[in-house]
């Protein structure tokens, strides 16, 4: 959900009611909406067409920890997320 420290610091500003569900929903869409774009680019960036032995073991982004990285690499590099990927392309 939204994080309350940013609902105390702008609630009067932009009037974020954190109790009506539309709002609260609109605020999730937003964040899932920035992650999937982020991950799609470090896929983009470091991941298709790069070579396996090429591809980082350690995250290339500041914000993201070594093992969340390792997470992503593993499901990209899944046979069934591959697929996926392909054909999408």
């Amino acid at each position: 959900m939204c994080n309350l420290d940013f609902n105390s610091v702008h609630q009067r500003r932009l009037a974020i009611d954190t109790r009506h569900k539309p709002t609260t929903y609109a605020c999730v869409s937003v964040l899932k909406s920035g992650i999937w774009q982020n991950r799609y680019r470090l896929k983009q960036k470091y991941f298709i067409g790069i070579p396996a032995d090429h591809i980082p073991t350690t995250s290339p982004v500041p914000s993201m920890s070594n093992a969340q990285w390792r997470q992503l690499v593993d499901k990209w590099s899944n046979a069934h997320n591959r697929v996926i990927s392909l054909a999408v392309l």
